[in-house]
């Protein structure tokens, strides 16, 4: 069975990302301790005395194995794999001294830093590597490889792998806006808003207040002067009109009388 392919730098790059995203991620992570482990920092000179005697090179065939990457026969175990992982990790790091004197290119370097990592990373699982096709359909080698289902799992884990990187960056712009938020109430800001959106709700309601409270006791109470008024001007109507009647009824028994005085001074002429 066959491991890796040579065939360019970049797509032996994101091949093994992709199927190995948590390899790749972590790699970074263990740069500084593995450069400087062992026997420590090497410098340029000391890489080039010892490039001809580098005792772990890469193999030069076109799809090694990772027990042919980790110069280890196949019933190594695993702390001989995890030990020769180190020592592969410090000999052939795209940062250190050896893999710069050795391989000037940056993007070979790489490409062989990653088949590394991809080769530990079989060898601690194998059965999940195989169940996965990850360390060997993918090279289209095996006798049960299908090119097809390749390609789909090989796509399917990609918008995985970037659905997952989404939502973990959303997750943590989320989390950096309630940080800032939090900050941001603790400070002298959040008190400032707070006092001015009292005052604003009280003037609020101080505006609308007449409206709604006030307004309504003012009608009642118009309608009920309005109909005080009536009233009054009512029984001053019927006061005035009894008295207006009773004048009436006075002039005309006045008028009657005199008439009837005047009438007898005729007769009596």
């Amino acid at each position: 069975m066959i491991f890796c392919s040579s065939l360019s730098s970049a797509s032996c790059l994101r091949r093994n990302y992709c199927f190995f995203p948590r390899t790749y991620q972590l790699s970074t992570s263990r740069r500084n301790a593995t450069t400087l482990s062992g026997t420590g920092y090497l410098n340029p000179s000391a890489a080039s005395k010892d490039t001809k005697h580098q005792p772990y090179p890469f193999p030069k065939t076109p799809r090694p194995t990772p027990y042919e990457i980790f110069h280890l026969p196949t019933s190594a175990s695993p702390a001989d794999i995890k030990s020769r992982y180190y020592d592969l990790v410090r000999y052939h790091h795209p940062d250190s001294p050896h893999a710069r004197v050795q391989t000037p290119c940056p993007n070979k370097r790489n490409t062989r830093f990653q088949c590394i990592l991809s080769a530990y990373n079989t060898l601690q699982n194998p059965s999940s590597a195989r169940a996965s096709s990850t360390a060997w359909g993918h090279y289209g080698t095996g006798p049960g490889f299908d090119p097809y289902m390749a390609e789909i799992n090989r796509r399917r884990r990609t918008s995985q792998n970037a659905d997952y990187l989404r939502q973990r960056r959303q997750a943590m712009d989320e989390k950096e806006r309630h940080r800032e938020q939090e900050e941001w109430a603790k400070s002298a800001g959040g008190p400032k808003e707070r006092i001015m959106i009292g005052l604003g709700v009280f003037a609020l309601l101080g505006g609308l207040y007449p409206s709604f409270f006030l307004y309504p006791f003012q009608l009642d109470r118009m309608h009920q002067d309005a109909v005080a008024n009536l009233t009054k001007a009512r029984n001053d109507a019927q006061e005035i009109g009894h008295l207006r009647r009773e004048e009436v009824k006075k002039r005309v028994r006045e008028m009657k009388a005199t008439s009837k005085d005047t009438e007898e001074l005729q007769v009596e002429a």
